[in-house]
């Protein structure tokens, strides 16, 4: 039941006044795990750490199967805090196999609520961007590369005057999301790598051995990526050495 929180540090001159001293907690890949009844020791957690926001990077459901548990947190949280959430792969695979849930989720309204399916929201002052990934990018060995145009496509261009945060479920062609215009990216979807040996993954979700990014802040360019290594697990059921993580992000 061991929760691992991360506090980062963004510091740049192109952050508005707004934003400054702000924290966000960024929640990805719940998977319907359970902490205490109706996840109240994840809650708990959470309050302890006195959020200005929720950012939720995919995954807070499963694609199929019992979702209660997701459900109970997911309906606490969005009545307590601003939440901005993007769709993973399990969101998208609701449609296929829960539609009852698929539908909950894109019908859900709540003031403190939005889902963010490839659009943009003001956020204290700075454009916050929801990047939603194709099929295809998900697919193992053989995935779809995510290139700036698809990000062109999908968002428009980045607004050069403000300071652009995108999240998107899957960090998978970092690289282009940096060139498109993002100055802070946020994801999940890789777990950490499953297996963590001397705070490095081991495998991505894709197959990809060894991987560079896993978990926590890098740095490419003058953008700033951050990846949760997530709250669950699902089939197969696979995580060593790598507790469940929340990451707090306070701007300066």
């Amino acid at each position: 039941m061991k929760i691992s929180t991360q506090f980062f540090e963004v510091s740049d001159k192109k952050i508005p006044d707004l934003l400054k001293n702000k924290k966000v907690v960024i929640i990805s890949d719940l998977h319907n795990n359970r902490f205490g009844k109706n996840n109240k020791y994840l809650i708990d957690t959470i309050e302890h750490l006195q959020a200005d926001a929720l950012i939720v990077a995919g995954d807070l459901f499963n694609g199929s199967g019992n979702n209660h548990n997701s459900i109970c947190f997911f309906e606490y949280i969005t009545k307590k805090y601003p939440v901005y959430m993007v769709k993973g792969n399990h969101e998208e695979n609701l449609k296929y196999l829960n539609e009852e849930t698929y539908e909950y989720l894109n019908n859900y309204k709540q003031p403190n609520f939005v889902l963010l399916d490839n659009s943009c929201i003001s956020f204290y002052g700075a454009k916050l961007y929801g990047f939603t990934s194709d099929e295809e990018s998900y697919k193992r060995l053989f995935a779809k590369k995510i290139n700036k145009e698809e990000i062109e496509k999908k968002l428009g261009n980045a607004d050069e005057n403000c300071y652009n945060i995108v999240v998107s479920h899957n960090p998978a062609q970092e690289t282009a999301y940096v060139d498109w215009g993002a100055d802070v990216i946020i994801s999940g979807h890789l777990h950490g790598g499953f297996i963590r040996i001397k705070n490095k993954g081991i495998i991505t979700p894709q197959l990809k051995m060894f991987p560079k990014y896993t978990s926590g802040m890098y740095e490419i360019k003058e953008s700033r990526l951050i990846i949760s290594r997530g709250l669950g697990t699902h089939f197969p059921s696979l995580r060593f050495f790598n507790p469940a993580h929340l990451i707090v992000l306070e701007f300066k």
